[in-house]
């Protein structure tokens, strides 16, 4: 029993490790592929995720490891289960409540154990006391695998799909393919091993917005270099997305975190290390934005055919879930589910009824519909509880990335619809309000 429980005790720390390096990737193993009116059907597919088995395994081994703290925090929290904590508590019921009338059982309850998941392993590293800056000095290094593929791909202007890697084969000349299309070019946007550029984009600003934080952080001047060797690798990887919502949240989150980390800054060496870090940055991604400026131009110009319909089927989300949700106003169709509602209103609309539904591009809406007014008011009194805390708190420092956030919640839905999204957001929750503590 001691040697099983030695053992265990040992394994933890590579444990943790090894899950938030294996997480950004996406092999799994699919056991039923979901389909919706003859469509695929992401959120109904049954699979397991390689990180997924690591993370669960992280949580058995820590709740054994750390048994002791488990009982000294459930304790600790059952006794201030009151006030700004009470609210928390309370909103969080009652969107669980209002997650039981769901049109999916098996899209609802995937999501459901996606979210578990990530909140228990994060939760368990809490418990576990585990030096937050380490865990995002982590979180980075995941991140540098993916962006180093992503700029080969976009060079090679080709993906090799890898079933042990979890990535899909993409040409540009193939419809489907995520590209930028104008004149005569069809430029492959950087995928990295993520399902969409997009995601891989939301990635990349995250690594970002924590860098400056880690650059004052670290011990040593080789760790700095490292850092900034890091954001000139991210930087060059988010032009390659091509993502219009990635580059908003990477400049405004980046930007604030350059801010505060220059104002917590304790000597000389820190500030020139912050300061080399922006100038790189800015260095960078000027010169690939000049390089690849027709490419860089078409992302924002209407009148080429892909970026029409780009937005154009992406009013068409919002439209279709705005319907979806006055179908079923008070509960919505539960979480994971908004593509249930979504695939009824085009069942009467023949122009859209033989092109794959998406959910709405929002991630509020995409909640208003999964949920109805009552989740989307139990949601709303948690994001309020959450700001309420943070604000009396005087966790000033969140700010880069509430509004990295932000913005990609309000340009994107994959933040709550998918595993390497709602990955994304857990993660920036984690670091919002434990970075400041630290």
């Amino acid at each position: 029993m001691k040697f099983s429980g030695s053992f265990l005790a040992k394994s933890f720390p590579i444990l943790w490790r090894l899950s938030i390096f294996i997480l950004p990737w996406q092999t799994r193993w699919i056991f039923i592929d979901g389909t919706l009116n003859g469509f695929s059907w992401e959120q109904g597919t049954i699979s397991l995720y390689g990180g997924q088995i690591l993370l669960a395994g992280t949580m058995l081994v820590g709740a054994w490891v750390f048994r002791a703290e488990w009982k000294s925090f459930l304790a600790g929290n059952g006794q201030r289960a009151s006030g700004n904590g009470g609210l928390i508590v309370s909103a969080m019921a009652l969107f669980i409540i209002v997650s039981t009338a769901t049109a999916s059982w098996t899209a609802t309850g995937l999501w459901w154990l996606q979210v578990m998941l990530v909140a228990g392993f994060l939760l368990t590293l809490y418990v576990a006391r585990i030096p937050v800056h380490g865990i995002a000095r982590w979180f980075v290094i995941a991140i540098i695998p993916h962006a180093a593929i992503a700029v080969v791909q976009f060079f090679g202007q080709d993906i090799a799909g890898s079933t042990i890697l979890g990535i899909a084969e993409h040409h540009p000349w193939v419809q489907g393919t995520s590209v930028v299309e104008h004149g005569l070019y069809r430029v492959l946007r950087a995928y990295g091993g993520f399902p969409h550029p997009n995601i891989l984009g939301g990635w990349i600003v995250a690594g970002l917005v924590l860098l400056p934080r880690l650059i004052i952080r670290a011990k040593s001047k080789i760790g700095m270099i490292g850092y900034v060797f890091a954001s000139v690798l991210f930087s060059t990887t988010l032009v390659f997305t091509f993502s219009r919502g990635a580059w908003v949240a990477g400049t405004l989150g980046f930007l604030l975190a350059l801010i505060f980390a220059w104002k917590r800054s304790d000597g000389v060496l820190q500030k020139q290390a912050v300061a080399l870090l922006g100038i790189m940055c800015a260095c960078v991604i000027g010169l690939w934005l000049f390089a690849q400026f027709d490419h860089v131009k078409a992302r924002f110009t209407t009148e080429h055919r892909l970026e029409a319909w780009s937005i154009e089927t992406r009013s068409k989300a919002i439209a279709d879930g705005i319907a979806a949700w006055e179908l079923r106003p008070v509960t919505g169709w539960g979480p994971g589910a908004a593509l249930v509602g979504v695939s009824e209103v085009r069942k009467t609309d023949e122009d859209w009824s033989a092109i794959a539904p998406e959910p709405p591009h929002i991630v509020p809406l995409a909640v208003l519909v999964e949920t109805g007014v009552l989740g989307a008011i139990a949601f709303l009194a948690l994001v309020i509880a959450i700001i309420q805390f943070l604000v009396v708190q005087r966790r000033w420092d969140a700010l880069p990335l509430i509004i990295a956030g932000s913005a990609i919640a309000m340009t994107d839905h994959y933040l709550w619809t998918l595993w390497p999204g709602i990955v994304l957001a857990g993660f920036t929750v984690f670091f919002t309000f434990r970075l400041n503590k630290a």
